[in-house]
């Protein structure tokens, strides 16, 4: 056994100066402990199986009671550095409740620093004060509205045609493109909301009617479709009668050339029975 190392809790575990430890299986094997760094506590801990459940235990205090004495007989182990991941030996010591307020006061003022945005006071890592964040939240949430506003009013607007707009509906819909509201654009162009509202209603109204077709477009589109359907049906038809008959003709020519092997001496025979042409005699 190592003088950085003992055996603890009944043979069960092994601790080390470094902040390691081990389970020590019936065999006497080792393995290294899982530590886990509790959120809510801030300490690592190791769990052992005792009666059919598991019991947590502290690595800092583990460690502390097998290696630093406690003549005084404190309560608490605490983290010279803070940092409740550093189990090793040297970062630990003995203390009491009132030792450990004072120290946590202590690391408070050092860490207090301004923030970066508006000068109060603040703890946060980052510089920045809990109202500052909550602000740049909002501003963040605003901006990303005002772009899917933009989104929204491009998709409306999207087949509308300008070279189709009078002069006044023109403006007014490049206005809007850019995001403006109807009381903007009213106060730009000298007219009220209503009538702002009222002008881009006609030109998607007007756009609505430009890309709805007449009935006899849509009689001739119809028409065109319904004889596109016959005609592919008909050629499907077609293909698979071509391959039904092709396949008919290489039965027959089998059965032909098994007939003239059997009997080449009608070979020469026309369908009619009579003998072909070339084969008379003269």
């Amino acid at each position: 056994m190592h003088k950085d190392s003992k055996v603890i809790l009944d043979g069960r575990l092994e601790v080390h100066t470094n902040g390691t430890v081990f389970k020590i299986r019936p065999d006497g094997s080792r393995v290294e402990a899982h530590i886990t760094l509790s959120k809510n506590v801030k300490q690592a801990t190791v769990s052992l199986q005792e009666n059919g459940k598991q019991k947590v235990y502290s690595v800092n205090r583990l460690i502390a009671q097998a290696f630093i004495p406690n003549p005084e007989n404190k309560p608490y182990v605490s983290y010279l550095d803070g940092n409740p991941a550093n189990n090793h030996v040297d970062n630990l010591s003995w203390t009491t409740k009132d030792e450990q307020v004072a120290k946590a006061k202590r690391t408070l003022k050092k860490k207090k620093r301004s923030c970066s945005i508006c000068g109060a006071p603040t703890l946060s890592d980052d510089g920045i004060c809990t109202s500052c964040k909550q602000i740049e939240k909002m501003e963040e949430a605003r901006k990303q509205n005002k772009i899917n506003t933009l989104e929204e009013i491009r998709k409306e607007f999207k087949a509308v045609n300008p070279a189709d707009l009078t002069y006044l509906q023109r403006q007014t819909v490049e206005m809007r493109l850019q995001g403006m509201t109807y009381e903007e654009i009213g106060s730009v162009m000298g007219c009220s909301r209503q009538c702002v509202d009222q002008r881009l209603k006609a030109v998607l109204e007007r756009s609505e009617k430009i890309r709805t077709p007449g009935k006899c477009t849509r009689k001739a589109y119809m028409s065109a479709q319904n004889k596109l359907s016959k005609k592919r049906n008909l050629l499907m038809y077609l293909t698979g009668e071509e391959e039904i008959t092709r396949m008919e003709i290489q039965e027959l020519e089998q059965i032909i050339v098994k007939y003239e092997e059997m009997y080449p001496q009608e070979k020469k025979m026309d369908p009619s029975g009579s003998r072909r042409e070339g084969s008379r005699t003269k």
